[in-house]
């Protein structure tokens, strides 16, 4: 009489490892797919929004210093303020933008780097007028490097011109971002309407 053996039923337990150790290599692939996914993602955000920003800050500066006025104002105090005002780390000027009938809305507007993010304010109020409205334009910004071209043709840290409606030329911006290249920015400045200096009627 022949033996049978009997039909197994069921996984044994050596079967079940081997499974679960798939299941789990599986797993832990799938998790570091997706974790990757999420940090190429995270970084192509942060870029797009570091392009986006740079892009914004040179369409703004570059209109609202081409709208320059040769206006100068007074603080909370009553100083005099010039139409222009630059250093080497911040730039204050007064700007015109469309406005009515009456003529060009007129604002004084001011960038400067705050902990890291270069931040833009604005004022409505020339006159006695604080700081306004703050507005963030970039992040993590390491170093600010502002310059002005004069009208001999130089470029100077800072702009302090004896007449307070004189305007530079224009003006250079460089921006030092974590992980990134140094960019620079040079931007036209309107004409003042002012006579050259050393020429009558103009600054001496």
């Amino acid at each position: 009489m022949a033996l049978t053996r009997p039909l197994q039923q069921g996984f044994t337990l050596v079967e079940m490892l081997v499974a679960l150790a798939i299941f789990a290599l599986l797993s832990t692939a799938g998790v570091l797919l997706l974790r990757a996914s999420i940090d190429t993602q995270s970084v192509i955000s942060t870029r797009l929004d570091d392009s986006g920003g740079l892009n914004r800050l040179r369409a703004l500066l570059g209109r609202e210093l081409a709208t320059a006025q040769p206006r100068p104002s007074r603080d909370e105090q009553g100083q005099l303020r010039p139409a222009l005002a630059g250093t080497a780390t911040s730039l204050a000027f007064v700007q015109a933008s469309a406005g009515d009938d009456s003529g060009p809305a007129l604002a004084r507007v001011s960038y400067t780097l705050d902990t890291n993010t270069l931040v833009r304010r604005t004022s409505a109020a020339l006159d006695g007028a604080g700081e306004g409205e703050t507005a963030v334009l970039l992040r993590n910004v390491t170093s600010l490097a502002l310059r002005y071209r004069g009208p001999d043709g130089g470029w100077s840290d800072s702009w302090a011109a004896g007449d307070a409606a004189r305007l530079p030329l224009a003006v250079e911006l460089t921006v030092q971002r974590s992980n990134a290249a140094p960019l620079t920015m040079r931007f036209l400045v309107a004409p003042d309407g002012l006579a050259p200096e050393g020429i009558a009627g103009g600054q001496t």
